[in-house]
């Protein structure tokens, strides 16, 4: 078993067996992917393992090398990014912003799209809460939100809006005179 972790990364647990009786930790290496996990303590003496693990997205293999020796891959995978609220723009398309948790840090991972039609120029505006993208043009206020990161789907129910999907709204015509 191994511990989730949103896409900031931090402290790892690693259950299994095998991770040999020294409490000494230098004999023991941890990657998941290409990310080195430091800072490798025993928790319990072949048994669980813990160690800092930076940001990440997606889901990575884990390998433990215990003097030389590595372990089985065993699949772990960030806490997939939830989206939680995204700004309304002008039917002829603009910026917008989509707040959450677990948003990664790396733009390039990142493909939104909006009613089926992909956005644009896609930035971090806060690393793992706060990203933004240039909408394509179009109308209505019911546009399905699909935010993918390192082939992960977001999940976008909105839990301050009783567990229903967060839809994407383009501005309202409005008559001035």
């Amino acid at each position: 078993m191994v511990s989730t972790l949103t896409t900031e990364g931090g402290m790892l647990t690693i259950q299994g067996e095998e991770f040999g009786k020294s409490s000494s930790s230098s004999l023991i290496s941890i990657f998941v992917g290409r990310l080195p996990c430091t800072s490798v303590t025993m928790l319990t003496p072949g048994r669980v393992l813990t160690c800092q693990l930076g940001a990440g997205s997606g889901v990575q293999p884990v390998n433990v090398t215990v003097n030389g020796i590595t372990s089985n891959r065993f699949k772990f995978s960030f806490i997939p990014a939830q989206l939680t609220t995204v700004n309304s723009v002008s039917t002829s398309g603009a910026v917008s912003i989509f707040l959450g948790v677990s948003l990664y840090i790396d733009a390039s991972t990142i493909i939104i799209t909006i009613g089926g039609r992909a956005c644009t120029s896609t930035q971090i505006l806060t690393p793992h809460y706060a990203i933004a993208c240039t909408a394509p043009p179009g109308v209505g206020t019911n546009n399905t939100v699909r935010i993918s990161i390192n082939g992960v789907v977001a999940l976008t129910d909105n839990h301050m809006n009783s567990g229903q999907p967060l839809k994407f709204k383009y501005m309202k015509p409005e008559i001035y005179s």
